[in-house]
């Protein structure tokens, strides 16, 4: 159950623009997730399956950025005609609930983001983001033409780091480490060349090629090629006696042993999980409620 507790209006940008480019849209797409815990990142996922009037809004993230938190803040961008207009409203729930993913070995969870919209439209306001949706969630042909080194790029919160004066997320680019077609280990998940830190548990990875890229043929393509490749969860730590342990990464910054070193490598879980955690979230709840229209 979740209990509204506050909500406020902060003027932000003095300059305002409306996302066109895949990148900026990217801007819009994740949320700040705070808690009385400490801070990680999270993305909203737009559901609506075809043929359907109504969507489920849900913000993704790991299960241990939210498991044994009481209080939840959340802050939206706020819109009008469907553009962002600079200004942010900040909404707090304690308690707050979630459904986690129906495999316990999979570090994800889904935030049920209607109280929180719904809070917003109550004080005659209107939430503006850019979901993911299903059509974002790669094929088997999609990850069939990658190749074992793809440039991705990771949104969200690194130790709790944003742009706070405009709401936005921290961008990140990297490489994939592992082939993406390839099950790490035999599970769900691939690993990135790429600095994690605490707070970025829950930050979507796309494969972002804008303009032109190469296909695994060496065949060179002019368009935009974008899709989900996977959320963050942990990564390895290496200790003092040279054993790699796979640690997720905390949601708060805690005093660590200088012995204990991050090696620059995030594991995340496959896009595939998500879409499974969907389903496991339409199951539970049924057919979508109404809303007010969104952007």
């Amino acid at each position: 159950m979740n209990a509204i507790l506050h909500i406020g209006v902060t003027y932000t940008r003095a300059i305002v623009f409306e996302p066109k480019s895949i990148s900026e849209q990217m801007l819009f797409s994740t949320l700040a997730i705070r808690t009385d815990m400490g801070s990680g990142s999270g993305f909203i996922f737009h559901d609506q399956r075809e043929g359907e009037e109504h969507f489920i809004p849900l913000l993704i993230t790991n299960k241990h950025v939210v498991h044994g938190a009481q209080r939840l803040e959340l802050r939206f961008h706020l819109s009008e005609a469907r553009k962002p207009i600079g200004l942010t409203h900040t909404v707090i729930a304690e308690p707050f609930s979630w459904v986690d993913h129906p495999d316990p070995n999979v570090d994800l969870c889904a935030i049920l983001l209607w109280p929180y919209i719904q809070a917003v439209h109550a004080q005659g306001l209107t939430a503006y983001y850019v979901g993911v949706r299903r059509g974002n969630l790669p094929s088997a042909a999609d990850i069939a033409d990658l190749t074992a080194v793809e440039s991705v790029t990771m949104v969200g919160y690194p130790i709790g780091l944003a742009d706070n004066v405009n709401n936005f997320p921290i961008v990140r680019r990297g490489i994939t480490a592992n082939h993406p077609a390839v099950d790490f280990n035999g599970t769900p998940e691939g690993v990135v060349d790429m600095a994690c830190f605490p707070g970025s548990s829950g930050s979507p990875i796309f494969v972002l090629n804008d303009g032109v890229y190469q296909n695994k043929n060496g065949g060179t393509v002019v368009g935009n090629r974008f899709f989900l490749l996977g959320v963050l969860y942990g990564g390895p730590v290496m200790k003092a006696d040279g054993q790699i342990e796979v640690r997720t990464i905390p949601t708060a910054q805690v005093p660590v042993a200088v012995t204990q070193m991050m090696i620059h490598l995030g594991y995340y879980v496959k896009a595939r999980e998500v879409l499974a955690l969907v389903e496991h979230v339409r199951n539970s709840l049924g057919p979508p409620p109404p809303l007010p229209p969104q952007p």
